[in-house]
């Protein structure tokens, strides 16, 4: 399967979530990216989950937050990409992931779910497509 199917999940879990998102798709923001590094390490492009646990492992006091980058509705669909930020001590979101030369600014849905819960959405995702990929079919 390559990026252009727009098949949706199997999951149902996954499909009940991914209409909850679309429903309050409207309280998608913009986290701002902060350039980060732990001695020599520096976060990698496309690997969001790993750089934020990464981080998080040398600052206790910062947590993971698991949602979606909001793509934009389409005529026939809506694609969430799973995506993970940081909560610093402060309450305030940061995205330490670069987004590389072709991907844009889209807005952050935050998902509500714990680690295990999201894990429980994603992993067939990425199993299924390849991906972090959630569609929502109007």
């Amino acid at each position: 399967m390559n990026i252009f199917d727009f098949s949706p999940p199997a999951d149902a879990a996954a499909v009940a979530h991914a209409a909850e998102l679309y429903a309050r798709r409207a309280s998608a923001i913009h986290v701002p990216f902060r350039e980060v590094a732990i001695g020599d390490w520096s976060p990698a492009d496309q690997d969001c989950h790993g750089n934020v646990f990464k981080w998080i492992e040398h600052h206790p006091n910062d947590v993971a937050v698991h949602g979606w980058v909001y793509m934009g509705d389409h005529p026939h669909h809506v694609r969430f990409v799973s995506h993970s930020v940081v909560r610093g001590e402060d309450g305030e979101l940061f995205d330490i992931t670069p987004k590389g030369p072709t991907f844009a600014d889209y807005p952050f849905l935050e998902s509500h779910f714990d680690t295990d819960a999201y894990a429980d959405i994603i992993n067939p995702l990425y199993e299924q497509l390849g991906a972090g990929f959630l569609h929502h079919h109007l």
